[in-house]
Order: C-alpha cells, then structure tokens, then sequence
C-alpha cells in the first residue's frame, strides 16, 4: 500500500478515515440545503442567484423587468399588463384599471 498515491487508495477506500470525506447535504428546498448542495455559502448562493425562491428577498421592492410593477400590498411583483390591487401595471408604472381591460374599441380591432 505504500506505493499507491493517496488519491488511489482513497479511490479504493473511499470510506478510509484518512481520505477526505464529500459533505452530507440535505435535500429540501431550502437555503440551507441548496447552498450546501452548490457548495457555497448561503451568502454566495443569493448573491449567485438573488431571486432564488429559498433567498431573502431584498426590501428595495424593484422588480425584475423594467416594464414590471412592485405591489406593496400583495408584496410581490405584477407583470406589465396585469392587475395589482387596485391599479394596472402599465410599462412599469400604476395605471387606472381600464389600462388593463382586454377590451377593444371595436369587435374588429385586435388588441
């Protein structure tokens, strides 16, 4: 055995308290887990991927997409065109609800 690197013998006996050990991770979908999994911190996993459902969400409310609207009610964000609470997200910013309704101003009209 003397003449087999370390890299070969632990290849051989992986289990051998002399080999390093590869780290248990869990496996639930959580921040915990998740950055163990990536083998990074918690830190360097949300900076990595800052919108990652298992990451504290930043307090600055801004959504992902310019055209895209934070509701400080629902405490989440509304894509351009659609309903928040009370008003409509228009391009990035709060419409009246009409902005929003898929109606035409004739049948023939697409809108």
């Amino acid at each position: 055995i003397a003449d087999v690197s370390e890299e070969e013998f632990c290849r051989r006996d992986p289990h051998s308290h002399v080999c390093p050990q590869k780290k248990q991770c869990c496996r639930a979908n959580t921040l915990e887990c998740q950055a163990c999994i990536a083998d990074v911190s918690e830190e360097e996993f949300c900076r990595r991927d800052p919108h990652s459902h298992v990451c504290p969400q930043k307090p600055d409310n801004k959504p992902s997409h310019p055209d895209n609207c934070y509701s400080t009610i629902w405490n989440t964000e509304i894509m351009h065109g659609e309903m928040g609470a009370k008003k409509c997200c228009w391009y990035g910013d709060w419409k009246k609800k009409s902005k929003c309704e898929k109606k035409t101003s004739h049948p023939d009209n697409c809108y």
